[in-house]
């Protein structure tokens, strides 16, 4: 799969891994045993339709538009939140596309990128949201989470067009504040990746001084929104970090599969964005590192960020047959199958 990928540049490599992952997303929808917090999320849908929130709580924008299409289209708060994942996996499919196109011209960059991106973690079969491999997305795709990956995705592509062309600053105003009301973590995260492409190259200083404005309309809007102390998820809270350290138990079980793309990101420092991935890449790393040090394991939810400059890096190389690609080609077709693999268990269990 992955050397008919690296061979052609059609079109049609991503509608048929796009279709592969959404027809999955579908059976998931239809077929599901719900785990993990599905159940918290299907009380506050309801609350939010039984009685509109009063006092010192406000949806964020993703629960009141979720709120909207029930009342709409009558129906329950299952089948609404079995929808909105699957239009989550369809955003996030269209943001890795549109990133890929900044990678490389060929269509394959982003369908491998899709394929890496659910397939290519680990071997233990670890899931958990924000983090999306198949055995995440299988409880977690109709969270928040998903759907600010996805954003977090489309800010960089819309940041990178910006710097090389002028043109996106709106997206600039509308996107960070948007991520930042569903989920402040992936608005954190959607930083490092902002920092890293701010840093790689050299701008046109009029797109430069624009970019304050863009920040200040940002802030604005995000402040605009009645929601309830954005920052306090950042807090210090012992227990709040506590939930979060699994996230590093047996990183390489967990994320050891991702590595495979490390000689490429090296490999492709000099090529278009190479930089920008790396410096990521890089900024993930410390701040994981340096919060895993100072025991505030809630940082590990940027992991992600991490792996996937991984992902985008390798997609690009063996999709532009850069030095070697064949025999990397067959190792990470290895890497794939044993990612699938690993999943299995904890898919089927998923499904009635």
């Amino acid at each position: 799969m992955v050397w008919g990928f690296a061979r052609a540049g059609r079109p049609g490599w991503f509608v048929l891994a796009a279709g592969a992952v959404l027809g999955w997303g579908v059976l998931v929808a239809f077929r599901h045993a719900w785990l993990a917090d599905w159940d918290l999320h299907v009380a506050t849908l309801r609350a939010m339709l039984d009685e509109p929130p009063a006092g010192g709580w406000t949806p964020t924008p993703y629960v009141l538009g979720l709120a909207m299409l029930a009342r709409i289209s009558g129906a329950g708060p299952e089948t609404v939140l079995g929808v909105a994942g699957l239009l989550n996996v369809l955003l996030l499919l269209v943001a890795l596309r549109a990133f890929g196109r900044e990678l490389g011209a060929r269509d394959s960059v982003a369908a491998l990128a899709a394929v890496f991106t659910v397939v290519l973690w680990g071997v233990s079969g670890f899931g958990a949201t924000g983090f999306p491999g198949l055995t995440s997305l299988s409880f977690s795709f109709a969270f928040p989470s998903t759907p600010a990956l996805a954003l977090m995705v489309l800010t960089w592509t819309v940041f990178v067009r910006f710097r090389e062309t002028g043109r996106g600053l709106v997206g600039l105003v509308l996107l960070p504040p948007m991520i930042l009301l569903v989920h402040p973590f992936a608005a954190v995260a959607t930083l490092l990746g902002v920092v890293g492409i701010l840093v790689a190259r050299r701008w046109e200083w009029r797109r430069l001084v624009l970019i304050v404005p863009a920040g200040v309309g940002a802030i604005a809007l995000a402040l605009a929104w009645p929601y309830p102390d954005v920052t306090g998820v950042l807090g210090d809270s012992p227990e709040f970090s506590e939930v979060h350290a699994p996230l590093l138990e047996d990183p390489h079980l967990r994320y050891g599969l991702a590595l495979l793309g490390v000689p490429a990101l090296l490999y492709g420092v000099r090529r278009r964005l190479g930089r920008e991935l790396l410096i990521i890449a890089a900024l993930g790393t410390g701040v994981v590192g340096v919060a895993a040090w100072a025991g505030r394991y809630e940082f590990a939810r940027f992991v992600p960020v991490v792996v996937l400059m991984c992902h985008l890096a390798l997609a690009r190389h063996l999709a532009e047959r850069m030095t070697g690609w064949r025999p990397y080609a067959v190792v990470t077709a290895i890497g794939c199958v044993a990612g699938f693999v690993a999943a299995m268990p904890q898919m089927v269990e998923t499904l009635p």
